[in-house]
């Protein structure tokens, strides 16, 4: 079965680029069959990224489906086409606010390959510690970790999407902070799991999935509202929710006092500089404008650079058209 990797992306440049470098950086891009971008409402600036990245790396195998900016549909119908384009295929979707491991696509294919004979098997999903799902399960496989949450602020444990992850920023921020590097994260986290899979029948995060075309053709194809309508319908189903206890991976949030996404760059607040402030020091480029918070810290910093397959040696592609 051939391996398709869907990247979305529309209007967050500065962490497209991110999510660019540790899927390039970090190997696992050279492992799918096709890498299709998803490009929703994608222009100027960020379009000339897109091309000059795929004319860099020719030998990647690249598609692109591309639509009008929005929400609903104009999302849905660029996976959906993906999938119309790549049948009888295997999908990973993520999103350009996503930051992988080197093994993140392994991790999520050997849940997939056990599962895959189980009718009830929906999608295969990434443990991600600010989302309902993964700070769920890291807190239950590090006590220690748990009792220290529990003692901040609307801090409660439990799974799905009425968890307070979900809703307050500074426990999201926590949460990405004591596991902020992906490398030293995953290895802590798979010297104490005993099971390397965990089942839900949960709403689950849409930014870093795996599932195949018999689960896309039971659903119809994504629905207009992909989280919430997708997750309705598992729940409504009693399907099955795969987490890949051994696959931790970062989604980007912004700490803002609404909680929502602000849509600005990444330096318009402080989780920004944990992401985004480590490509110039040790690189030398200076990134994109206002990307560099000066206030990030030493282990900030080292977020972007502590994966042993990043070094500064290699060119980033985030350096492209600045």
């Amino acid at each position: 079965m051939k391996k398709i990797l869907m990247i979305l992306t529309s209007h967050r440049l500065d962490c497209f680029r991110l999510c660019m470098d540790m899927l390039i950086h970090g190997g696992s891009i050279h492992r799918f069959d096709r890498v299709v971008l998803l490009l929703n409402g994608v222009k100027g600036r960020h379009l000339r990224y897109v091309q000059e990245l795929q004319a860099r790396h020719p030998d990647i195998p690249w598609d692109t489906v591309a639509g009008p900016r929005g929400r609903g549909w104009f999302i849905s119908n660029l996976q959906n086409e993906c999938v119309r384009r790549y049948p009888d295929s295997l999908y990973f979707k993520i999103d350009e606010d996503t930051f992988v491991s080197a093994d993140w696509d392994q991790e999520l294919l050997a849940a997939y390959e056990a599962h895959h004979d189980r009718p009830d098997l929906s999608l295969v999903t990434a443990t991600i510690p600010n989302n309902g799902l993964g700070c769920w399960q890291l807190l239950n496989v590090f006590p220690d970790l748990r009792e220290k949450f529990l003692q901040l602020p609307h801090a409660a444990h439990h799974p799905g999407a009425s968890s307070p992850v979900w809703f307050y920023p500074h426990l999201a921020e926590w949460m990405i902070r004591e596991f902020i590097h992906l490398d030293t994260a995953n290895q802590r986290v798979r010297a104490v799991v005993t099971e390397p899979w965990v089942h839900f029948h949960e709403r689950f995060s849409i930014n870093c999935i795996c599932y195949d075309y018999r689960h896309w053709q039971e659903i119809g194809g994504v629905q207009e509202q992909d989280e919430v309508g997708w997750g309705q319908w598992i729940t409504e189903n009693r399907k099955l929710v795969v987490l890949a206890a051994r696959a931790v991976c970062h989604h980007y949030t912004p700490l803002h006092a609404s909680g929502r996404h602000p849509g600005g760059e990444l330096a318009g607040d402080p989780l920004g500089a944990v992401v985004f402030r480590a490509r110039a020091p040790a690189l030398g480029a200076d990134g994109p404008p206002g990307a560099c918070h000066p206030q990030a810290s030493a282990e900030e910093v080292s977020f972007r650079l502590s994966s042993s397959y990043l070094s500064s040696a290699v060119p980033m592609e985030s350096s492209i058209s600045k």
